[in-house]
């Protein structure tokens, strides 16, 4: 279960109560991540939405030149992976770890 005060410091949570933040928190499951590591890849079944709780995050796609294109950098309390919300979805970007540990 993760800690309820990391769902907490969120926008997208920031109106839940605190036994439906207890809900969320019996579902997620805390990731941590090496800096340089690959969270997810572009075109991979997305199946599971993230919430940066530390470090930095860069979310990057292909053009359609086939260059790689830095499409946003989140910190703590954001989400990444919003296709995992829709089913039967593919990630349409890639995410690497830029710093911090969790």
């Amino acid at each position: 279960m993760v800690d309820v005060a990391i769902l907490s410091d969120s926008k997208i949570f920031a109106g839940l109560t605190k036994q439906e933040l207890e809900l969320v928190a019996r579902t997620a499951v805390l990731e941590k991540y090496d800096r340089g590591a690959q969270v997810f890849e572009e075109s991979e079944v997305a199946s599971t939405l993230y919430l940066v709780s530390e470090g930095k995050v860069v979310v990057k796609m292909r053009s359609r030149a086939g260059q790689e294109v830095i499409i946003d950098e989140l910190g703590p309390g954001e989400l990444m992976g919003w296709s995992a919300i829709l089913s039967d979805q593919t990630f349409t970007a890639r995410s690497i770890r830029l710093s911090g540990t969790g």
